[in-house]
């Protein structure tokens, strides 16, 4: 079998996101945030690569 064309590596700009739960992070720039409350804070890619869209999911939960 032939060898697979060699891909390129994939290359990100960052800025810095804040979330309504008092954190700030750096992400990929461009990506949609799609919720943004008290608990729930959700980023994704709105390319696709492979069939995929990354997501970034940050949850906030109390515990006793």
């Amino acid at each position: 079998m032939p060898t697979p064309t060699p891909r390129p590596d994939l290359e990100f700009e960052y800025e810095t996101y804040e979330t309504a739960m008092g954190y700030s992070f750096e992400a990929p720039s461009g990506w949609t945030v799609e919720t943004n409350n008290g608990n729930t804070f959700v980023l994704r890619d709105p390319d696709t690569y492979d069939g995929v869209n990354a997501v970034f999911t940050l949850t906030k939960q109390s515990v006793s």
